[in-house]
């Protein structure tokens, strides 16, 4: 339909144009927005051909070719006139010129409006833009109106903004509104959390009231799933998905910690807060093969297999977690351990939206060892000295003895909290985002730049050299995503992101591990030190003592250097879409390639530190003083560094056709999906060998008026890993659901404000796990040199020998996982309570294991190549919420379940007729294998009645173990499995949160049970190597215990370590790890909009946080997600944070 106006003086008929301006709604919304103006008419190329055609033709092509729209009045233009007109690829004003360069007419174009004319009677644009400016603002008028719920009951705080801009306002305390200078055409956005948000246009109203729904179970919401977005409703698999909006509520410094408590079906471990090296352990429902570490999921950001931990969580849309067989089934061979797909921000349509978050934190442990003092530590080191051998000669004297513990002489009889002394009470952390999104219809963009700083919890030792031995982290990351629409029905998506990271550490002690880059035992090393070692600095010098175990902690940190580890990410993925309903109604095809680079230098700095040793000397006036006697010669250096690096590197394309159509009650939907990935991995000392994967993906969704739903995956997937014969497996998939609240009869029976929704969803099919570990081309045989050898006299050297490793397996493939999952979702009660319900199960085969019935004379090296493991893992998980309101009072508690248990069908045991307690098939996966405790041998005549201990008889304190094979000896046959596994089977999580009026408030609570964790290695070995003693000996067994050693909870002291069997696993040592935290708390105050106005802020919100806040367990030792092991970790870490969110 054609705009039409006479074009006459302005001036002369300035009432007339007040009467039509309705006219001209287009060309003056174009006016506000000038730039846009300027873009589409330059970046819209069109191709006509018409022969002896007239000038409406003209004008309905280049209509139906754009979004232009002509503006011309009657008589002003011969539209019947005949032209011809050819040409290709040009702007709309080439077009119009070739037109109307010999007739009197021209134009103007401003926008997607095209104005035509006489030429002596249209003014030029700017001579009309200032009076149809100022109608336009005499049009413009007040809207005012009340928002509500379903009940009739007021809602405050409801936003309201006009479509495509930031203005707007929020609702008072009674549901009211108003806004000014609203035109008659514009439309209006009602939103508010839990409510169903509302488009209304406003049709030149001057009172709207609105009523608003109940969000309905998001039954709307759109989800990312396998290479694709889906409506909740239509999902039959098993979809768990959390917001952004959620995550950036815990601003923790790496996102997998993030999901924890929050995700259905995800259980995480966080074994370690060291900066930059903080990564939890995740799991998708419990661990269905032989391996806790070939269970791990596969990880996606955009689509493209990649890591997303150290991300910034502002940059984040959503995440997804795919956990049945339907929902992974078409990622094949990488889709058995469950899928996550995390999903970046785009950007919005609308005026320019600037936003900044900042944070600052303050860190410190969640729990920390506890030690023996120094008086203690000497004490009990004598009675372990007088347990080996009551003739021995102590160590510590009587006199030395009341110096450590009244402290005296702290410089030669120290007492020194090495925890104190090295680790700072608390470290501060910052972190800032700032982002930009906006768009027109044309272009929409999304960029955002993060900063993470992070300090660690050592304090810093400075040498004369001025290097520091804490742990410090830096990240800084960029996201940018950019969509475009190049025409009607072409869509290009560029996106770009990039990390770079450095962190800083302490080489530490000699348990040191290079490979582990930028981390640090140090913590560990607390472990070797005592207490009564040496004071640390005196005088400004680091010391030694000359006494065993003399040890400086201050002096390791410094004297073995320290590590820089650089990583520098960055990653570029380009994907068009094009629209082929021209083709077939429905039909689309897509592309994408995406090029990863990733670069890691290591370097490491060793050095050389002077120590001092003090001595007690008698000066010239014979007063005795403390000189410091320098231990060595050499100044404080520093090498140059040794440097290692690695480069990964990957390639990945796709291509799909997909196809959406209805049919009346009938809709459908398909996929047709190729992609192949290669990866390449460099390093100082590997080459770089690829990793290729090619993939053929299909689905057909169907269902009938969203009732009944039925989905088909399949997936073609091959994977380098294997020989060529077994590169390539199907792996299908069905899934159904029942919508029983569509059905007549439930609506006549069943009352709607009860329930308002009920679904029945199954799902059963195959996916594969190709996580072999770190080795490749496990089909080929391997041999290594062995030795050399020489004939009749020769150089025995002359020759060398060689050895196969492996004799290599050619029949290698793929984990192959048979699941099943059948599922309810549920909302009642007027949309205020929902529930979803998974029971799932799985067969794991294939899975690879060694062949441990093979005698090791017969080969060498078999383990580990063959597919014969199978394990079954079954469960159910849930997650309920309720929502609902008490007057202004808006409040919610929600929760989430999930159990997960193994067990080992078969791996390859000799069947232990006689010792069948030895046996693992059958058991859990991880299970904990020990001795039962029997208490501790008290009297002379349980040793004389007790059968051998390894060999030898027991003495009085040692540890007594149950005879569980009756043979009358204790040894390694007397194992069995004891408690819980090694990993948690049951995790859960949940919330209570709240909004009232501009305070909002949450707290999330999460746990986990049914896992235990040993109590081994220098944790529970007391004064090995002259080291550091944990508070728990001090429930030891002792020989003048008052109470006959009843409640002695540890055996005697000892200071000889070549009889451990005191130390051995066993229920004694064997801890329940189940715990329950306060994991995340939050309190925010949202400032009122009026008072944010005049600053030209749209939102600005602050709060108080806080993570790990207190545990509830039984474990007390170190926190319990930690390892009470030999490899004593990094702290956990309790934060607090302030900080705000503005948006302009």
């Amino acid at each position: 339909m054609k705009k039409k106006v006479a074009w006459v003086p302005i001036n002369r008929y300035l009432m007339k144009l007040l009467l039509i301006m309705r006219l001209f709604l287009f060309l003056l919304l174009a006016f506000v927005t000038s730039v846009t103006a300027n873009v589409y008419p330059q970046s819209t190329r069109l191709s006509v051909d018409l022969q002896d055609a007239t000038i409406s033709q003209l004008i309905n092509d280049i209509e139906k070719q754009s979004e232009f729209i002509f503006i011309y009045y009657d008589g002003a233009v011969d539209l019947g006139k005949h032209i011809t007109v050819k040409v290709s690829d040009q702007t709309v004003d080439k077009i119009l010129d070739i037109v109307f360069d010999s007739t009197d007419n021209t134009y103007v174009i401003f926008d997607r409006q095209i104005v035509i004319g006489k030429k002596e009677s249209l003014p030029p644009l700017e001579t009309i833009k200032k009076p149809i400016i100022e109608v336009l603002e005499q049009l413009k008028k007040e809207l005012h109106g009340r928002v509500t719920d379903s009940s009739g009951q007021p809602l405050p705080g409801v936003t309201v903004v006009i479509k495509g801009t930031t203005q707007g306002t929020i609702t008072d305390a009674d549901g009211n509104y108003s806004l000014t200078n609203i035109s008659d055409d514009v439309t209006l956005v009602f939103s508010f959390v839990g409510m169903k948000t509302q488009e209304i246009s406003v049709d030149g109203k001057t009172s709207l009231n609105v009523t608003l729904d109940a969000e309905t179970i998001g039954i709307e919401e759109v989800v990312t799933v396998a290479y694709g977005t889906q409506k909740k409703i239509t999902i039959t698999g098993a979809v768990a998905a959390i917001k952004g909006d959620e995550l950036v509520k815990s601003p923790v410094p790496n996102l997998t910690n993030a999901l924890t408590g929050r995700v259905t079906g995800i259980t995480t471990i966080q074994s370690s807060g060291q900066p930059g090296d903080d990564d939890a352990t995740l799991r998708i429902r419990g661990i269905g093969t032989l391996s806790k570490d070939a269970a791990a999921p596969l990880i996606l950001v955009d689509g493209i297999e990649r890591s997303f931990s150290q991300l910034d969580p502002n940059e984040i849309e959503s995440i997804s977690v795919l956990k049945d067989a339907s929902s992974t089934a078409v990622y094949g061979i990488r889709g058995a351990n469950g899928v996550i797909i995390v999903t970046t921000k785009k950007g919005q349509e609308g005026k320019t939206q600037i936003s900044y978050s900042g944070n600052y934190s303050i860190q410190t442990p969640t729990r920390l060892p506890k030690f023996l003092d120094g008086y203690t530590f000497a004490k009990l080191y004598n009675e372990a000295l007088i347990n080996d051998n009551p003739l021995t000669k102590l160590t510590f004297t009587d006199d030395e003895l009341q110096k450590f513990k009244d402290q005296s002489d702290p410089l030669f009889y120290p007492d020194t909290d090495w925890l104190d002394l090295i680790m700072k009470d608390y470290a501060a952390m910052n972190q800032h985002n700032l982002s930009i999104n906006g768009g027109t219809k044309l272009a929409k963009y999304f960029v955002s730049l993060g900063y993470l700083n992070q300090d660690g919890l050592y304090n810093e030792f400075q040498s004369t050299s001025g290097i520091s031995n804490n742990n410090t982290y830096k990240r800084y990351n960029i996201r940018s995503n950019i969509n475009i629409d190049v025409t009607k029905t072409t869509k290009i998506d560029f996106q770009l992101g990039g990390i770079y990271s450095q962190t800083n550490s302490s080489k530490g002690a000699e348990h040191y591990n290079v490979n582990i880059s930028g981390s640090t035992p140090l913590y560990r090393g607390i472990l070797d030190s005592a207490p009564t070692a040496t004071i640390g600095y005196y005088d400004g010098k680091i010391i030694t003592l000359d006494r065993s175990g003399n040890r400086n902690m201050i002096q390791t940190s410094l004297a073995n250097g320290f590590v820089n580890f650089m990583d520098n990410s960055l990653n570029v993925t380009v994907g068009v879409k094009q629209n082929l309903s021209w083709l077939l109604k429905g039909l689309s095809a897509r592309a994408k390639v995406a090029y990863d680079n990733k670069y890691t230098r290591t370097r490491i700095f060793d050095r050389n530190v002077e120590t001092y040793t003090p001595v007690r000397v008698h000066n010239e006036e014979g007063e005795e003083v403390v000189v410091l006697r320098q231990n060595g010669e050499g100044a404080d250096i520093i090498s140059a560094p040794s440097t290692r690096f690695s480069r990964n590197r990957q390639f990945y394309m796709d291509w799909a056709l997909e196809y959406a159509n209805s049919f009346e009650n009938h809709n459908v939907g398909a996929l047709l999906l190729y992609n192949q990935k290669k990866k390449w991995y460099h390093s100082s000392s590997y080459p770089g060998i690829p990793l290729g994967y090619q993939d053929w993906v299909g689905r057909i969704t169907y269902n009938y008026a969203l009732k009944y739903i039925l989905e088909f995956n399949l997936g073609r997937n091959g994977s380098e890993n294997f020989p060529k014969h077994n590169r390539f497996g199907w792996f299908p998939a069905l899934s159904a659901g029942w919508i029983l609240t569509e059905e007549p009869w439930v609506k006549e029976n069943v009352n709607a404000g009860t329930l308002s929704y009920l679904k029945l969803r199954a799902s059963y099919g195959e996916v594969g796990n190709d996580r072999l570990g770190s080795e490749r081309f496990m089909y080929f045989p391997s041999e290594y040199e062995e030795g050399s050898y020489g004939y009749l006299g020769e150089d025995p050297v002359k020759y060398i020998s060689f050895i196969e490793g492996k004799t290599g397996n050619p029949d290698v493939t793929w984990e192959r996982a048979k699941k099943l999952d059948i599922a309810l979702d549920l909302k009642m009660f007027k949309d205020q309570f929902s529930l979803s319900f998974d029971y799932f199960y799985e067969k794991r085969d294939n899975i690879l294991a060694s062949l441990n019935t093979v005698p090791y004379y017969v080969a060498i090296l078999l383990q580990d190549a063959y597919n014969i493991g199978i394990v079954k893992n079954r469960g159910v998980e849930f997650e309920t919420e309720w929502r609902s309101k008490i007057n202004k009072f808006n409040y919610w508690i929600n929760g989430n379940f999930s159990f997960a248990r193994n067990k080992i069908e078969y791996m390859d045991e000799a069947k232990n007729l006689v010792y069948p307690n030895l046996n693992r098939t059958g058991l859990r996966v991880g299970e904990n294998f020990g001795y039962v405790f029997d208490g501790f041998f008290n009297t002379e005549e349980e040793i004389l009645t007790a059968p051998l201990y390894f060999g030898k008889l027991p003495s009085l304190g040692d540890t007594k173990y149950k005879d569980i094979t009756g043979d009358g000896y204790i040894d390694s046959n007397d194992q069995q499995a004891i408690k819980h596994p090694s990993f948690p089977e049951i995790s859960y999580g949940f919330t209570f949160g709240w909004e009232y009026k501009n305070f909002d408030f949450s707290v999330l609570f999460q746990g986990a049970t049914n896992y235990a964790v040993m109590v081994s290695g220098r944790v529970y070995e007391p004064f090995a190597a002259f080291g550091s003693a944990m508070e728990l000996v001090e429930g030891r067994w002792h020989a003048d215990s008052p109470d006959g050693n009843a409640n002695a909870t540890f055996p005697k002291l000892s200071v000889s370590y070549s009889d451990l069997q005191n130390y051995y696993n066993s229920t004694l040592n064997i801890k329940d790890a189940s715990f329950l935290r306060v994991k995340n708390m939050e309190l925010g105050y949202t400032l009122k909009k009026s008072k944010l106005e005049q600053f030209k802020i749209s939102s600005c919100r602050f709060y108080l946080s806080g993570q790990n806040l207190y545990t509830w367990d039984k474990l007390k030792i170190i926190d319990p997600e930690g390892n009470p092991n030999a490899n004593l970790k990094y702290p956990q870490l309790k934060v607090f944070n302030i900080g705000c969110r503005v948006q302009f």
